[in-house]
């Protein structure tokens, strides 16, 4: 955490988990590229165990730009076969509502055990936060689920990611970097 004081006396919080580094001065990096040129105070430090976690990325995905029944279904299996052995909550992030709603419907046939909840807008995140605490069931969400969720120990113990949300190139960018 940093704490920064403005012209006229306000104070800025900025919060960052993912930047930063090992190094003594662990925040310059991100000062440099914010442009930070204030003080630092009241630096809280969380420990997460990265030993503990691990990273899986399958051989065997279909290509995301044909997203068909067959892309949904090849999705579903896999979310359905790492979920189904997780013992703790699954978050499952996409960057589509479409896709969102072809794994679902591929989850329903497979007659799914868990609590499945869907970002659709039908109900807020908060909402959906609160009735998948009491289950540890899978979220499948995307727009706002991307960040902010604090869901500790066994409430999400697997995240799965089906595509990064990477920004839609313009037909003027392909044009260049072809």
């Amino acid at each position: 955490m940093i704490h920064r004081v403005i012209d006229g006396g306000e104070t800025v919080i900025i919060e960052t988990i993912t930047n930063k580094t090992d190094n003594e001065n662990s925040y310059e990096y991100i000062k440099e590229i914010i442009g930070f040129k204030g003080y630092e105070e009241d630096i809280k430090y969380k420990d997460f165990p990265y030993k503990e976690s691990r990273l899986y990325i399958p051989s065997n995905l279909p290509k995301f730009n044909k997203r068909d029944d067959k892309y949904y279904e090849e999705i579903g299996r896999h979310i359905y076969e790492l979920a189904y052995q997780n013992n703790g909550g699954t978050l499952v992030l996409f960057t589509a509502k479409d896709d969102i709603n072809g794994v679902y419907h591929d989850l329903l046939k497979r007659k799914f055990s868990k609590t499945i909840y869907v970002d659709n807008g039908s109900k807020s995140q908060n909402e959906i936060i609160e009735s998948f605490k009491k289950t540890k069931g899978v979220i499948l969400g995307t727009g706002v689920f991307w960040e902010g969720i604090d869901l500790k120990k066994e409430l999400l113990t697997l995240l799965i990611i089906v595509r990064l949300p990477f920004p839609t190139i313009d037909p003027i960018t392909k044009y260049k970097n072809r």
